[in-house]
């Protein structure tokens, strides 16, 4: 995919109208853990921008490590950009945010209407693991998987103590 049509995508994104509670975590069961106000031992880092890497699906592991991007935008907004096993590559839209050094998220798949959370640490600036997703609606068979070598692109400089350790 060319840059150029990344961007028309992003801009189309769907912001959320000011006021509008975001119910993020409604139907998942992936752990949240409540928000800790002025926390001194966890350190936040912005994880706004382009995150690329791999996942995988438990249910299919002959399919290996597909590609799969990130994107967060100021608002909250996420779109998400993931290769399949059947060779297409799907987007999905949402919301996300985060807590600590976890970014978590919820997103609707655009040609399907498959519903997801996920969930991944921040371990410096330009990098993000352990990272873990599931289908929280699927019609057909709900998945889940894991995430890898997630590194943020461009990398930014680490003007901050980047070391995120509670």
């Amino acid at each position: 995919m060319n840059l150029s049509l990344l961007l028309i995508l992003l801009l189309s994104l769907n912001v959320a109208k000011p006021g509008k509670e975001r119910k993020l975590y409604a139907s998942t069961n992936i752990a949240k853990p409540p928000i800790k106000k002025n926390s001194s031992t966890i350190a936040q880092i912005d994880p706004v921008g382009i995150w690329v890497g791999t996942y995988d699906c438990e249910q299919y592991p002959e399919q290996g490590k597909i590609f799969y991007n990130l994107i967060l935008k100021p608002d909250h907004t996420i779109l998400t950009e993931g290769g399949a096993s059947d060779h297409n590559t799907y987007y999905a839209t949402g919301t996300w945010e985060i807590n600590g050094n976890t970014v978590y998220w919820q997103v609707k798949a655009m040609h399907s209407g498959v519903c997801q959370s996920g969930q991944i640490t921040i371990s410096d600036c330009n990098t993000m693991t352990n990272g873990i997703w599931r289908d929280t609606y699927n019609p057909w068979h709900p998945n889940n998987g894991a995430f890898y070598d997630m590194h943020r692109t461009p990398s930014i400089p680490c003007t901050q103590n980047c070391s995120v350790t509670p």
